[in-house]
């Protein structure tokens, strides 16, 4: 829970995680919901490639990047920012 300029914003950020036996990412979840806008981002390792999807205003973006992809959620002066 964030305070800023006299309104409460609030904003989740997840991240959940499977190792296999041998300790090898074996899936990743990462989300951020603030005020009605969310971005996730899903790794599928059997293809080495992270799923990322974005909610803004109700247009929904989907995009695919190879590789993982960790997300990063920092405040600037109050503001909610990320990027990966």
């Amino acid at each position: 829970l964030i305070r800023t300029n006299r309104r409460i914003v609030c904003s989740l950020t997840i991240y959940i995680w499977n190792l296999d036996k041998a300790g090898n990412v074996n899936g990743l979840e990462q989300a951020l919901l603030v005020k009605g806008s969310s971005i996730s981002l899903t790794y599928l390792p059997k293809v080495n490639k992270t799923l990322v999807v974005k909610v803004v205003n109700g247009k929904v973006t989907r995009e695919v990047l190879n590789g993982l992809i960790i997300l990063k959620v920092t405040t600037i002066r109050g503001k909610i920012e990320y990027e990966y």
